[in-house]
């Protein structure tokens, strides 16, 4: 009989439980640390004096984690943890306590309630053929018994590959309602299906669906009779139903209630009365969150995010009985059937985005209470301390505590540039991948009958766990040592290391792309954007960027992947030693750039999918690090190690002073603590103890303290943490000169200290760093440097008269010009310029300006004027398309030869040598040639004949050195038949200084 009541079968759950205990018999407390003993037992290399990683050397006996099943119940809500998942991770117990669940007992989560029939049958029967139709389809048999349509933009972009299939929205979620009836002429949709024509429900929604065809009517009739006993929404929509349908009321409307009188912490099933209630006619005490259907209208109504029916009104088979989602100031979450919601993608994206709607509507409701202004400009309005707060400060913005936030993401960049600038630059880039494989994984999917893409709550969790232990290997354990030590990028032995073997095949293979595979994922135009293949190269060597080509030897050991056969041409750099260890694609590359940091937190926004962290100097670091308990905050997107602490600093007076609106000035002001910072209890501390005097600001970390809430420096007792101090534009004035003493100023306990140089106390903290040098003047620089410094000053805002300083300096910013202007026509245009050695040449521009002036190739341009400057006058001395203002000298026949001025040419006074074959072509019986250099001139010039070839002898020398010419000119000859004469034009080169020219700008 359909839907009937099965019992699970006892064979398989005994068989489950047998595994179950197997596995986890050795996850004990006591049997916890030996999963610390990777590195320093179990895979130690077995030579050092070989710098390759060969196949004799790749360590072997590394036992993957397995880090067993959560078989931890957590004393306050029962829930099943892992014991890895404890709060004091450091110590071993017997009575582990979790956050992670219910905050160690402080949330109360209400009791979970028995989904109604059918809902059992139809989610963990494996056999039955139409519970497969339903799990199948759970998306389109939800959706069609929704009362809300989804008001998202989707993003169909990320699943064209093979990968799973993801959810990915754009802008902000919301649902929207329409009214009881359909307008005229218009079909029912969501709630309207409960109302109108009910007769034909059953057929009404089918049509709805194009996809109707795979779709069970039997299921769909059962869960309909499900909603309708149980579901309150249900219940009231069929009673307006019943009211319409009854009697003519032609204002009746439907309240859905945003407030519950019952305590969140213990119950989420509210009474039929407190989630709808009908009404006849106009409704004033309504709530602002309430949301009031009407009978019939055009505009949908938007359901805010926080409302408690935000969530049972889009899944009502999420909830069947019309259970609250989410609850404002009750962070549960709150749900009988979590299996049904793994299967429901957009349910769980749903819910992220309620979150962080919250959280940020918290930041703007208390931007309109909580105010800030230094206490300089606090003390100073004080005329009248009952004035209030809300009439003096200003707004605070998102601030960088919100997680993703713009300021967020550059905290954290600033964080690694510290670590960087106290342990050097980053030695390795470490990539670790979800592998949906782990046994730990599988072995929850399979008991739910799931698959691991449908149970992000698993792989957030065992992902985390192993994220964990490979940072605590990476920074407690010293298993790295040279390029080839650390990665390989070869093809293990199949029969020596078997099981690195499979490893490797599974996780750490590219592609195939290529030709083999032109329709991979990382073909772009034809090729792999990850430049795969790679070539063969028999040993490690540095690329002329400082980054390492691998060794790849073609030892002949290939891996066949999709039928494809790869050898180690397509191998992604893996170190063996966690390969081993955690079997899942890690990338291990090595980095020597300062801009892999910027990558990393640009890494952050690709997604969640990944996690990447950055190793730096091992031996660099003293081995402490700091313990942080707060769950929270560890399941950030990246956990760096050590700690950097964000020093603030202000000037005298003008300290940071909260206060919220309904604050009276006079009580701001009259606290104890008001003018006490960290930065002015860092100068008390100096005055009272002796210890830290010989550390500047930022150095002061890695000895004390800093107790926010007692306002003061506490020497430190354990942990290893960089200090930085935040960033300051220059734009800001005496505060940026004000951090750049301070990364020097040691022991200052006044402010005098800070602007004291060799003795001498300066007025101002700009006029200590000149003393200091650090603003020493430096007159030397290109143009190219001149232009990008102007910039950066007009952007800074710094000049007081910007206008000024162009006046006086833009002779020298012009200096070397990219491109030069040239005037013709009443028009002008720019030319490219390129150098060879001192010179410059005319390069890209000229064919667009023949084009756009309808010039052709016949047509000689000359340039008038060239010097120095950027400006040129451009003349046409032949004929153009449209026959020139310039009178044509230049006909269709015309004989053209050129020469280079050499220096030989100069000083040796050799003639000119025609490069003709045939004297007689050209001159005939002619002894002499009229040579014109502009009109009218004419030079006569006598020729001789040298073996057939015509030569210009003291003539030639004389216009050498008349018109100046250097070696490298070039003088350009044309014969005219039409005058029997010849034209002559000279290119000279354009001889600027010998600096060098940077094309840059």
């Amino acid at each position: 009989m359909l839907f009937e009541n099965h019992k699970p079968i006892v064979a398989e759950i005994k068989l489950l439980m047998d595994n179950y205990a197997e596995r986890n018999k050795n996850h004990t407390p006591s049997n916890t640390t030996q999963d610390h003993q990777f590195v320093s037992h179990d895979l130690s290399y077995s030579t050092d004096d070989d710098l390759n990683m060969t196949q004799e050397n790749i360590a072997i006996g590394g036992a993957y984690i397995d880090i067993g099943d959560p078989v931890w119940e957590c004393l306050h809500c029962k829930a099943m943890m892992w014991y890895d998942e404890r709060i004091n991770k450091d110590k071993q117990t017997k009575k582990p306590r979790f956050s992670l669940c219910c905050s160690d007992g402080k949330i109360q989560l209400p009791l979970l309630q028995q989904p109604p029939h059918p809902s059992n049958y139809l989610l963990f029967n494996n056999h039955d053929t139409t519970a497969k139709n339903f799990q199948q389809h759970i998306q389109m048999y939800n959706l069609m018994f929704a009362f809300t349509s989804p008001g998202i933009k989707i993003d169909t972009s990320y699943n064209t590959g093979k990968g799973p299939q993801t959810f990915h929205i754009h802008g902000q979620t919301h649902h929207l309602i329409g009214s009881l009836l359909p307008m005229p002429n218009n079909p029912p949709k969501f709630a309207q299906l409960y109302i109108y024509d009910t007769n034909n429900e059953i057929n009404n929604k089918l049509s709805q669906n194009p996809m109707h065809d795979i779709l069970d009517e039997q299921i769909i009739i059962a869960i309909k009779n499900m909603l309708d006993h149980h579901n309150h929404y249900a219940q009231k929509f069929r009673m307006a139903r019943d009211k319409l349908q009854s009697a003519a009321l032609p204002d009746l409307k439907i309240k859905l209630i945003s407030q519950r009188q019952t305590d969140g912490r213990l119950y989420n099933l509210p009474t039929t009365t407190e989630v709808a209630t009908l009404i006849v006619g106009d409704e004033h005490s309504a709530d602002k969150r309430d949301i009031i259907i009407e009978k019939q209208s055009v505009p949908l109504k938007r359901i805010h995010e926080l409302h408690p029916t935000y969530l049972p009104l889009q899944y009502p088979f999420l909830y069947p009985k019309g259970e609250d989602g989410y609850i404002v100031d009750i962070p549960h979450k709150d749900h009988a059937n979590i299996h049904i919601a793994k299967r429901e993608k957009k349910w769980i994206v749903d819910e992220y985005c309620m979150i962080e709607s919250k959280k940020l509507n918290y930041v703007r409701q208390h931007q309109q209470q909580l105010r800030v202004d230094k206490y300089i400009n606090l003390s100073a309005s004080n005329d009248r301390p009952e004035t209030l707060g809300r009439d003096k400060g200003k707004r605070i913005i998102l601030p960088s505590s919100f997680v993703g936030s713009q300021r967020y993401m550059e905290q954290l960049y600033f964080d690694g540039m510290t670590i960087c600038g106290h342990l050097g630059f980053p030695d390795l880039f470490l990539t670790i991948t979800c592998n949906p494989t782990w046994p730990e994984m599988q072995c929850q999917v399979t008991q739910s009958n799931l698959t691991p893409h449908n149970c992000p709550d698993i792989i957030t969790r065992v992902f985390k766990i192993k994220l964990n232990k490979l940072m605590n290997d990476l920074k407690h354990d010293n298993i790295f040592e040279g390029i080839d030590h650390i990665i390989s990028v070869e093809i293990p032995n199949k029969h020596t290391h078997a099981e690195l073997f499979e490893i490797v095949s599974s996780h750490m293979m590219h592609g195939p792309c290529g030709f083999a595979n032109k329709r991979s994922p990382c073909m772009v135009n034809g090729k792999c954007i990850r430049c795969f293949p790679k070539k063969f190269h028999g040993e490690t060597i540095f690329d002329q960027d400082g980054f390492p080509v691998y060794r790849r030897r073609n030892d002949e050991c290939t891996v066949m992947k999709n039928g494809i056969e790869l050898d180690n041409k397509f191998v992604v750099p893996y170190n063996p030693k966690l390969l081993l260890k955690y079997k899942t694609h890690l990338n291990v590359e090595w980095c020597n750039q300062s801009t892999s940091i910027k990558y990393l937190f640009k890494y952050i926004n690709k997604g969640s999918h990944h996690i990447t962290t950055t190793l730096l100097n091992h031996h660099t670091s003293n081995g402490a690090h700091s313990r942080v308990q707060d769950e929270i905050k560890q399941y950030l997107d990246c956990r760096r190690s050590p700690a950097v602490e964000r020093l603030y600093f202000h000037l005298e007076n003008q300290q940071r002073v909260y206060w919220t609106d309904d604050q009276q000035i006079g009580k701001v002001l009259s606290k104890n603590t008001i003018k006490e910072s960290m930065f002015t209890t860092w100068m008390h501390s100096n005055k009272i103890c002796s210890y830290g005097r010989d550390l500047t600001y930022h150095q002061y970390i890695s000895r004390f303290v800093y107790v926010a809430r007692k306002r003061c420096w506490q020497p430190r007792k354990q942990g290893n943490t960089i200090g930085r101090l935040i960033w300051i534009p220059l734009s800001a004035g005496e505060l940026f000169y004000l951090r750049m003493i301070l990364s020097t100023a040691k022991g200052a306990q006044p402010y005098s200290d800070i602007r004291t140089v060799n003795g001498v106390v300066y007025d101002t903290f700009r006029e200590a760093c000149f003393a200091k040098g650090f603003l020493e003047a430096n007159n030397w620089g290109t143009a190219h440097y001149l232009r990008k410094l102007f910039v950066k000053l007009l952007f800074m805002n710094v000049m007081d008269r910007p206008e000024y300083v162009w006046q006086q300096t833009w002779q020298w910013m012009r200096k070397y010009p990219k491109y030069v202007l040239l005037h013709f026509d009443g028009n002008k245009h720019f030319i490219r310029v390129r150098t060879h050695g001192s010179k410059c040449f005319f390069a890209d521009g000229l064919k667009e300006f023949r084009t756009t002036h309808n010039l052709n190739e016949s047509v000689i341009l000359r340039f008038v004027s060239f010097d120095k400057n950027t400006t040129f006058s451009v003349d046409v001395v032949g004929p153009t398309h449209r026959q020139s203002r310039v009178k044509p000298i230049i006909s269709t026949r015309r004989y053209i030869f050129t020469t280079d001025i050499t220096q030989d040419m100069i000083h040796n006074s050799l003639p000119l040598i025609h490069p003709a074959t045939s004297s007689r072509f050209v001159y005939g019986s002619k002894k002499t040639i009229t040579l014109q250099r502009g009109l009218p001139k004419c030079t006569q010039w006598h020729i001789t004949i040298q073996n057939d070839v015509p030569a210009i002898a003291e003539p030639w020398f004389n216009f050498i050195h008349e018109n100046k010419l250097i070696p490298g000119d070039e003088v350009v000859f044309y014969y005219r038949f039409d005058e029997h004469a010849w034209e002559v034009l000279i290119r000279k080169d354009i001889e600027w200084d010998n600096e060098e020219i940077n094309f840059d700008d």
